[in-house]
């Protein structure tokens, strides 16, 4: 049995940022799902072993406006899109 079906969830953070709701977990009002290198190292984390279900699969997007562009903005977002296909290619 899972941990999350032991307790049942009654209340849901919002935050416009992942830094609200990393804020959230260190006042220990949530838990968050994030990426481990945005982990601070004060935060536990817990995993699949630890009896938290697996987490369904996410799609990142990359937004881009289409009228304005300038050559740091193309070189950032290709930076991105490298670093996230060397992780899911490994």
């Amino acid at each position: 049995m899972h941990i999350l079906q032991l307790t049942p969830i009654e209340h849901g953070i919002v935050s416009r940022s992942i830094s609200g709701l990393l804020d959230a977990v260190k006042s220990g009002f949530a838990i968050v799902p994030d990426i481990k290198s945005n982990v601070p190292p004060e935060l536990k984390i817990s995993v699949i072993k630890d009896g938290l279900p697996i987490m369904p699969v996410s799609n990142i997007a990359l937004y881009k406006n289409r009228k304005t562009s300038s050559e740091i903005i193309n070189c950032f977002a290709d930076h991105v899109i490298k670093a996230f296909r060397k992780k899911t290619e490994t």
